[in-house]
């Protein structure tokens, strides 16, 4: 792998660190190791407040609050209290309201739902291990099937009020390639792309499928001469630098070699004032939702 040693290296200092409490490193080795004694005590004080209580309130702003949402949400599903459709479609009226009206978040353009069967879930499931324990038990979210069909059965009603473009993941009753799904995924986004756009717009990537090899068929298809060169990555580094524009094999070097007169933007995404702009009013409605 391309960066497998970086990523090694990573790796062990992390765990170098592990037991230096100032590190706040303890998260490298959860589920496995904890606490069981602090674990005990949590089971058993949960037992007393289900057999004597029907509410759980917490009260605070920061940790005492957050951690117990946390946990909430990762045990149930988005709509959990929201089960009746017509009391579901007023929550996301109100959160489209929210969102778009009052914060003037960006409406996306596109949206794509991956719709899974719970079925066919089940069955990539069965004989997978837990990913944190590699043991065969499966987790609170996998073994409880009313919980899948309710996620799933919510996720269709949202994809479908909101005209999510559909990847239906299952075709004559077979679970479709990785592949076959990216590829459709590329190439609608390539359609929305170029209908937004007066030039001809060649998209490939670095890895997977849609190559810059097959960009250039494309491109001495049509008898393109010039050609520039626009690398969409949040941040300036390496992949814009060495794999795009500069370095001995890069995208440049190689369109080059077939004979086009190339240009290439170095901006990264933030550099550009809308985008940055967007990106620190998407940051500030976040931490104002934190802050309540």
């Amino acid at each position: 792998m391309k960066y497998s040693k970086e990523v090694e290296k990573i790796h062990t200092e992390l765990h170098e660190k592990k037991d230096d409490e100032n590190e706040f490193l303890g998260w490298l080795e959860l589920p496995t190791k904890y606490n069981k004694k602090e674990f005990k005590k949590i089971k058993e004080c949960a037992k007393k407040i289900q057999a004597n209580s029907d509410v759980l309130l917490v009260i605070g702003i920061g940790g005492s609050y957050l951690g117990a949402r946390a946990v909430i949400e990762a045990l149930t599903n988005t709509f959990y209290n929201l089960q009746d459709k017509e009391e579901r479609k007023k929550f996301l009226n109100w959160l489209w309201d929210f969102e778009f009206n009052l914060y003037g978040l960006p409406i996306p353009s596109e949206v794509f739902f991956l719709n899974m069967p719970v079925e066919k879930s089940l069955e990539l499931m069965a004989n997978r291990e837990n990913k944190f324990t590699h043991e065969a038990k499966k987790d609170i979210h996998e073994s409880d099937k009313n919980h899948l069909i309710d996620a799933y059965s919510a996720a269709c009603d949202v994809a479908k009020e909101y005209n999510w473009y559909e990847i239906k993941c299952v075709k004559d009753n077979k679970i479709r390639t990785i592949e076959d799904i990216h590829e459709e995924i590329y190439n609608e986004i390539k359609k929305k792309t170029e209908r937004m756009s007066k030039v001809k717009i060649y998209m490939a990537t670095l890895e997977g499928k849609n190559s810059l090899e097959k960009a250039i068929e494309k491109i001495k298809k049509n008898k393109v001469k010039n050609i520039l060169i626009i690398p969409i990555f949040l941040m300036k580094g390496r992949h814009i630098i060495m794999d795009i524009s500069e370095g001995e094999n890069s995208w440049k070097s190689i369109l080059e070699s077939e004979g086009l007169r190339v240009e290439c933007l170095m901006n990264s995404l933030l550099q550009y004032n809308e985008i940055r702009k967007l990106y620190i009013e998407m940051l500030d409605f976040s931490d104002n939702l934190q802050r309540g």
